[in-house]
């Protein structure tokens, strides 16, 4: 086949508006065979058709597939492969998503590339403008967005009421609550998790110690160490959460049930309660393990005084591989004044909620119930 005709080929079969196509050279370069779309011009600068490129270090994910695709052109195979999601940055922090493919044609290693992104402008038009048609007079709209309300509004008491008890138990444990849920939710949103699973994190993530309402108050409040027998009742309290939030149809306690349960589960194995290692553990579990073991020391506890942030985060490196997922950590690390921030917001919160409770009480109001208001001076429930 002729050079002319060759290049026919790929431009009429694999050619378009959207689509750059590349062929490998010994040297790690790329010849430019086809291109001409926004996005290729954004990731290698102008180019036409017989410039050579070098793609290295542009796109950490596209180099990552590169690697794949070399030793697949290597053992002369003569299938392709399709690369799993990558998404490239525009200017102005706009993103697209990309497909990378590895082929051989007439025998020629060839990188292709290709963005669904105006495939996905079409579908999410035509969604739209359906959308828009069906709901032209704001009925079912409305009825939509009550039903979602309702059952959003039935979520957060549930979740409420089972934080707030076990606020009872530890007067330490309100603060912890509300930071672990929004430290959990900005990990999750700098890792691009599925907005579904966003939506409903903050809550979910808040419910992680739920099941310690069963722990007993003299292993729960002890202020030394646990002997073997104290620590085995206290890990009980993973399985006791996953019990209270079981069978649930509402996303946000489906989620807080799988955090409860495996949110002690470590990268190496060793945790508990099944000693789940590296990625079987559930990803929300991950993050959680990390956010709730910083937060837990660098704060007071019962057992021990709190640890400086700088101390806490060189032991939370050594435990990388270890206790730790190592790219969570990683970006948790990355996050840190964002981290800082939200516990300064939380500090202040609790400051002006306990000032307003101190208010109420010197007017003659009693305030916020205190522990004993709910279990009585005895340990036991009112009623």
């Amino acid at each position: 086949m002729s050079q002319d005709t060759y290049e026919a080929v790929l431009h009429a079969v694999l050619g378009d508006a959207g689509t750059a196509v590349l062929e490998a050279r010994p040297d790690g370069s790329f010849r430019v065979v086809s291109s001409g779309p926004e996005w290729f011009t954004v990731l290698v600068g102008p180019t036409k058709q017989g410039d050579i490129v070098d793609l290295g270090g542009r796109c950490p994910p596209l180099d990552h597939f590169m690697l794949v695709a070399r030793d697949h052109w290597a053992h002369g195979s003569t299938t392709g492969i399709e690369s799993s999601g990558i998404w490239i940055e525009m200017v102005g922090d706009q993103e697209i998503p990309l497909e990378a493919y590895a082929r051989r044609i007439e025998g020629r290693p060839h990188l292709i590339l290709s963005s669904p992104a105006r495939q996905y402008d079409e579908v999410r038009g035509m969604l739209q403008h359906a959308r828009e048609s069906l709901l032209s007079n704001g009925v079912l709209e409305r009825a939509v967005e009550e039903r979602t309300q309702m059952i959003r509004a039935r979520e957060e008491e549930i979740a409420v009421r089972l934080v707030s008890a076990a606020e009872f138990r530890d007067s330490a444990t309100g603060a912890h609550i509300r930071r672990i849920g929004r430290f959990t939710l900005l990990v999750a949103t700098a890792m691009r998790l599925h907005e579904h699973v966003l939506d409903h994190l903050e809550l979910a993530a808040s419910m992680h110690d739920v099941g310690k309402i069963g722990i007993p108050d003299h292993i729960l409040l002890k202020p030394g160490p646990l002997d073997e027998e104290e620590r085995r009742v206290m890990e009980r309290h993973t399985v006791v959460g996953a019990r209270i939030l079981e069978d649930s149809d509402t996303p946000a306690l489906q989620l807080g049930r799988e955090i409860a349960l495996s949110h002690h589960e470590r990268w190496d194995g060793t945790g508990y309660p099944f000693g789940l290692s590296g990625e079987q553990i559930p990803l929300v579990a991950r993050i959680v393990a990390i956010v709730d073991y910083f937060d837990a020391t660098v704060n007071d506890r019962p057992y021990r005084p709190a640890m400086s942030v700088e101390e806490v985060l060189g032991i939370m490196r050594g435990e990388r591989e270890r206790h730790f997922d190592p790219a969570v950590l990683d970006l948790f690390l990355h996050l840190q004044p964002q981290i800082a921030e939200i516990r300064r917001a939380v500090d202040l919160e609790v400051a002006e909620e306990r000032a307003l409770a101190a208010e109420r009480a010197a007017l003659g109001g009693r305030g916020a119930p205190s522990r004993e208001d709910f279990w009585g001076t005895d340990g036991f429930a009112l009623h």
